[in-house]
């Protein structure tokens, strides 16, 4: 299962798009994700490199699957 999701809810602010979840809020939703069965975990709308980076310092704890 490939996981793909975004930086929270978009809101409108300003007449801009905003995605309010910080890299910390999607690292900790990373062990559900892999009990859920996702051999993937990446990001979309609003992610950063450093939402990615602090993801993947979360998985890192956990062995890999073959």
């Amino acid at each position: 299962m490939w996981i793909k999701s975004n930086a929270g809810r978009p809101e409108l602010v300003g007449g801009e798009t905003v995605f309010r979840e910080t890299p910390d809020q999607m690292a900790a939703q990373v062990p559900a994700l892999l009990a859920a069965g996702a051999d993937i975990i990446g990001g979309c709308c609003g992610t950063t490199p450093e939402h990615i980076r602090a993801m993947a310092a979360a998985a890192r704890r956990y062995a890999p699957r073959a």
